[in-house]
């Protein structure tokens, strides 16, 4: 594995995944955890990524001019990493109809329930919403408040709820600037089925045609060939 270029080789995907391929960023969030000591088994994965992509060449990401309200979704897993037991956040927003930005990352806390898993990805997604209405903000855009779909009951009431329970007490406080957004009208988190959770790809590996519906939804389709017309 000395002479294996895998390094180069996830920093080249990560470098795809940022720019315009949301739909790897979960397979690259996990191969990227093994760039000091890498196996076979990490190697022959980072194959497939690039296998994929080639035969996905044909997809970019689709904007329009609808949906000019920036609109976020969130989600996480629960305990996902084997070795850690930490869960897996991912988030992304939407605007103009396509994915402005978007994540997959393993949080820093290991979560104690699925609730507080989920309320752990809405307050990382939180923090994004703000920066992006700023962002929005100096290009012209007037503010409005940025809805934040979220597939879990529980860590919904913990948004809106400010009262004190004894199974949240243990949470990072941090974590509770969510709230403040929610209640000056920054975000307004809202409920969606896990079905039409368009984040629910930044964090596990689902089966192919659930993978391909969620990519859409994502706004990552196939464009038009540059190639001129014989």
């Amino acid at each position: 594995m000395k002479n294996v270029p895998y390094r180069e080789a996830v920093g080249s995907l990560m470098h795809i995944m940022v720019m315009t391929r949301p739909d790897i960023s979960y397979a690259i969030g996990q191969v990227a955890q093994f760039v000091q000591n890498p196996g076979k088994q990490h190697w022959r994965a980072v194959k497939r990524i690039l296998a994929y992509l080639k035969k996905t060449l044909n997809l970019g990401l689709r904007f329009n001019k609808d949906g000019d309200t920036l609109t976020g979704f969130c989600d996480s897993d629960y305990a996902g990493d084997l070795q850690t037991r930490r869960s897996t956040s991912g988030f992304v927003f939407l605007h103009l109809g396509g994915p402005v930005s978007w994540t997959s990352r393993r949080q820093q806390c290991v979560a104690l329930s699925t609730t507080e898993a989920e309320f752990i990805a809405a307050a990382e997604a939180t923090k994004e919403a703000v920066w992006l209405q700023q962002l929005l903000s100096e290009l012209g855009e007037v503010n409005k408040p940025t809805s934040l779909h979220c597939d879990n009951q529980s860590a919904i009431a913990l948004v809106k709820n400010p009262a004190f329970h004894q199974r949240t007490k243990h949470i990072d406080v941090r974590l509770f600037y969510i709230r403040e957004a929610q209640e000056d009208g920054t975000i307004n988190v809202i409920y969606i089925p896990t079905d039409q959770q368009s984040a629910d790809i930044f964090t596990k590996a689902l089966a192919v045609p659930r993978f391909e519906r969620l990519r859409e939804t994502l706004g990552v389709v196939q464009v038009p060939s540059s190639e001129p017309s014989a």
